[in-house]
């Protein structure tokens, strides 16, 4: 017996998703030339002040997919041109004109489903994140190289795979802002694939991190919780660990489980971030 799940998703929150942004002004207007542009391996090309009715895209391996101008999203002064494929699909660029994202359409989102009966074949993890490497390495080229694996979760309708890669840096593998998330369905459906955050770590100066352990991380945040809560930290956890940068300095982020005393009610449970600044 067939189970149908419908899977319905806005375009727009997948784009709020995939880049951060909240609030939306569609703002470009359509010419009408058609331009050819490599992208070679970055899948690089100026978008800026040059939106045309149609672009070619380069793929690092040297295919081509030829893309329609759509729009231009902006929000908090960050532009994002989106260009759409002959299937609808969307391909998001920054404003250097670098490709960071895949985005299945929104009538394909909307129209998603995926049938079960004792006949079907599905993928499995390890399938899944193959798919979202190759995927990857396809649209993204020699940017992707720097990616490491991170993990993969399902869904709680076990329909898809949250597939997520990052660039680690430093000897204890200090995670970064700097993601490449895809989701793939169980039929192997690429969904999205949305790298974020790549060029903030292209001039990391790896000396920041010469030394420092997250021992070291670890006793500091146990120090700012021991002043802030004084006797009534009775235990704590590290979640984890990861490499941000904020007003142009880097500096790691601690997530922390804290467990306080109460007067006379037992413990109370605290999840904070904390930050250990990188001199």
């Amino acid at each position: 017996m067939k189970k149908k799940i419908i899977i319905i998703a806005s375009l727009m929150l997948a784009l709020v998703l995939a880049t951060g942004i909240t609030v939306a002004a569609l703002e470009a207007t359509k010419a009408s030339s058609d331009t050819s542009v490599d992208g070679g391996q970055s899948g690089l090309f100026s978008l800026k002040n040059d939106a045309t009715a149609k672009k070619v895209f380069i793929k690092p391996d040297k295919s081509s997919i030829e893309l329609s101008y759509s729009k231009t999203m902006t929000a908090n002064e960050v532009s994002h041109d989106i260009y759409t494929d002959e299937k609808g699909d969307n391909y998001l660029f920054d404003e250097s004109g670098r490709l960071i994202s895949y985005i299945m359409s929104d009538e394909a989102f909307t129209n998603l489903s995926f049938e079960y009966d004792s006949r079907s074949t599905y993928i499995g993890e390890k399938q899944a994140v193959s798919i979202a490497i190759d995927h990857a390495k396809e649209l993204f080229g020699s940017d992707f190289d720097s990616f490491e694996y991170v993990g993969t979760q399902l869904s709680s309708s076990g329909n898809i795979y949250y597939v997520e890669h990052a660039i680690k840096l430093g000897e204890n593998d200090f995670i970064t802002a700097a993601t490449c998330r895809s989701q793939i369905g169980k039929d192997g459906t690429i969904l999205t694939t949305v790298m974020k955050n790549y060029e903030e770590y292209l001039g990391f100066d790896a000396d920041l991190l010469d030394g420092i352990t997250k021992k070291e991380v670890k006793e500091s945040i146990e120090k700012q919780l021991e002043e802030l809560y004084g006797e009534k930290l009775k235990s704590f956890s590290t979640n984890t660990f990861s490499l941000e940068l904020k007003d142009g300095a880097y500096r790691i982020k601690i997530n922390t489980t804290a467990k306080l005393l109460q007067d006379g009610t037992g413990t109370k449970t605290v999840n904070e971030n904390y930050y250990f600044e990188l001199r």
